[in-house]
């Protein structure tokens, strides 16, 4: 659900790394 809130998220594919921490590191550096 939390990945499917395409409606209520502008950008779900930011919000599926950034919360991994460790994949969301090598986007955010």
């Amino acid at each position: 659900m939390s990945r499917r809130g395409g409606t209520k998220v502008p950008r779900p594919a930011a919000v599926r790394p950034w919360r991994d921490g460790s994949r969301g590191a090598t986007l955010e550096t």
